[in-house]
């Protein structure tokens, strides 16, 4: 992840290399929150309200995401 943010800072102007560890952070900070927000709504368990399927999906779309991050 922090490579990416990296090259995506690094052709950046506005953001670049100096204030690239200031801005991962404040990432970081929202990731964070938003994790929260969903913890404490129940994000899953309303997903699972809906469908099965959708569950299924969302959980395979974290796997996916967590083995293209291992691979690279």
């Amino acid at each position: 992840m922090y490579t990416y943010l990296y090259n995506f800072a690094k052709g950046r102007s506005d953001l670049g290399r100096e204030l690239f560890l200031a801005w991962a952070g404040w990432v970081c900070v929202w990731t964070t929150l938003m994790l929260f927000l969903l913890a404490i709504f129940n994000a899953c368990g309303i997903i699972n309200r809906f469908t099965r399927i959708a569950g299924e999906i969302f959980g395979m779309l974290i796997t996916v995401l967590f083995i293209q991050e291992a691979l690279s």
